[in-house]
């Protein structure tokens, strides 16, 4: 039972800390990407 209980709640909290860090890592290459198109 606790064993159970550690795996469904270390996995969601493993896959929230990658998607938010992939998202983090992909929005500021967009931001700049679009910025220096718009600049220039």
């Amino acid at each position: 039972m606790s064993s159970m209980f550690i795996i469904t709640l270390v996995v969601p909290l493993a896959v929230a800390l990658f998607v938010t860090e992939w998202v983090l890592t992909s929005r500021p290459q967009r931001l700049t990407g679009d910025g220096r198109r718009a600049d220039r």
